[in-house]
């Protein structure tokens, strides 16, 4: 009897095993939807586009893009979140969604890690910080340097408490021992002409917003948060040229919900490194401030369990609580 029952689990096994991995060969068989938290016509909007249009062609079926805006990202991640895992819905993740809403919106009840299949991350979305140019420092040194001297009196500005920008702010003071004085504004707007007029001494955001700026030299770049040089701003220094280590960047990547079957979540993750790989999409990324980044799906997955602990610690430190 017993031997009976072991044979049959062991058929019905890999019957469920064959299943999975016959969907995982044949799949798409029909269009894939790519959901989105950020209104149509965004940067991030953008992104996802070029990334969808470029996968569709090479599955033979066509990507459709769903916006879902609001609640930091929420509502596209709890959407996704409660999808079938069978490779027909798909998340376009930013990084604020994973990393800081579900750690601030007591209503996320989402786990990033947990709840989700990460496929793999599609591009780096590195900030910056510039620096008023007749009353901010000339460099990351001198802004570390004006701090230590006078603590809690060097200001510097972000959208909001409590988004990376903020964080990485939070995150410079606590690896170099300053204290800054922080300064919320509602709209990057806002910010960049307080900075321009010379109301605020430093300011961090992403860098498409800022750029044009530094170029036209209404603002110095001090530092990049990035890990690496990148082309076109070869010039700006990185953070981690002061601070040894300190590497913050933004970023988006693409998610299933768990439970997507092995096979699938690398095909997925190959074939979007195959057109990450793709000069187009390089050139285009990079004129919205975005650098392709191509990692295998396990590699991606324990990057993305590394982000998720390392920004809950400083929200943590910061002592930012859930509302």
């Amino acid at each position: 009897m017993k031997r009976s029952l072991f044979l049959n689990t062991l058929v019905a096994l890999c019957a469920v095993a064959s299943s999975t991995l016959a969907l995982a060969q044949s799949w798409p068989t029909k269009p894939v939807k790519l959901v989105l938290g950020a209104p149509a016509g965004t940067a991030p909007d953008t992104a996802a586009r070029i990334m969808a249009e470029r996968l569709g062609a090479l599955w033979g079926q066509p990507i459709l893009i769903e916006n879902k805006p609001g609640a930091g990202g929420m509502i596209a991640m709890e959407s996704v979140k409660s999808a079938a895992p069978d490779g027909y819905t798909l998340m376009f993740a930013h990084a604020g969604a994973v990393l800081v809403t579900p750690k601030l919106l007591k209503a996320a009840k989402y786990d990033p890690v947990n709840d989700f299949a990460t496929l793999g991350f599609v591009a780096d979305s590195p900030m910056v910080i510039v620096a008023n140019n007749e009353i901010g420092g000339k460099s990351l040194a001198e802004l570390i340097s004006a701090a230590k001297a006078k603590p809690g009196q060097v200001a510097f500005g972000s959208t909001e408490t409590g988004t990376l920008p903020f964080l990485v702010g939070h995150g410079l003071s606590d690896a170099t021992g300053i204290t800054l004085q922080h300064v919320p504004f509602n709209q990057p707007a806002t910010a960049i002409q307080s900075l321009v007029k010379g109301d605020l001494q430093y300011y961090v955001d992403g860098i498409a917003p800022l750029l044009p700026l530094v170029k036209s030299g209404r603002m110095r770049a001090i530092a990049v948060t990035s890990d690496r040089r990148l082309t076109g701003l070869e010039d700006i220094p990185l953070i981690k040229d002061t601070v040894p280590g300190y590497v913050a960047v933004g970023w988006f990547a693409l998610m299933g919900p768990k439970g997507l079957p092995a096979d699938m979540a690398q095909k997925i993750n190959r074939d979007m490194n195959q057109v990450l790989a793709q000069p187009e999409v390089v050139s285009k990324y990079r004129d919205i401030s975005l650098f392709s980044t191509a990692r295998n799906q396990a590699e991606s997955a324990t990057l993305m369990k590394s982000e998720v602990e390392r920004w809950a610690a400083t929200i943590r430190k910061v002592g930012l609580e859930a509302q």
